[in-house]
């Protein structure tokens, strides 16, 4: 079972505006998180952003890992479709229903690292020979299980809040 404190990240982080000490504002730091990583301007089929990068570079060095770059990319569309605006398709979230604590914080620690795992992939294949093939797959399943790990808890982050339970006597 994943903690979601286990695997929250501090670093760099968006802030609210408001009066005093900002706080953090992780909805929105999430989304401009994935966004750098995915991103479909105005109806093109070709995304942009870190993962054309990454998927220009192993496509281009011939490591026959078409297959998962499409799983990636299919898996960034799902999740490109959960953040459409509400009122756009029936399966889109509203950021402001998020009802478990600490996932948005989750959600954007792991975009954080798919972006930066995107860039060590893309820095590894494009110097010229440097990545072998088997690091570059292994790093391609890093991305992908990122991936998965945010798209679960963007999902099970919606719903009525579980109900607590008081113990001890009821005066």
């Amino acid at each position: 079972m994943i903690k979601l404190k286990d695997i929250l990240n501090e670093a760099s982080l968006p802030t609210k505006i408001g009066f005093g000490k900002g706080k953090p504002d992780f909805k929105h730091g999430f989304i401009k998180e994935f966004f750098e990583f995915f991103y479909l301007p105005g109806g093109s089929g070709q995304p942009i952003g870190n993962f054309k990068e990454m998927a220009d570079g192993v496509h281009d060095r011939a490591y026959g890992l078409d297959d998962m770059l499409g799983e990636i990319g299919s898996k960034a569309q799902e999740i490109y479709d959960y953040l459409q605006p509400p009122g756009g398709e029936e399966h889109s979230y509203d950021l402001h229903q998020m009802t478990q604590k600490g996932s948005a914080q989750a959600i954007y620690s792991y975009m954080k690292n798919v972006n930066k795992l995107a860039k060590t992939i893309e820095n590894s294949v494009k110097r010229g020979g440097a990545a072998e093939g088997s690091k570059v797959k292994q790093g391609l399943k890093g991305v992908l299980g990122m991936l998965e790990k945010a798209k679960n808890i963007f999902t099970s982050s919606f719903g009525p809040p579980k109900k607590r339970r008081r113990i001890g006597f009821k005066f």
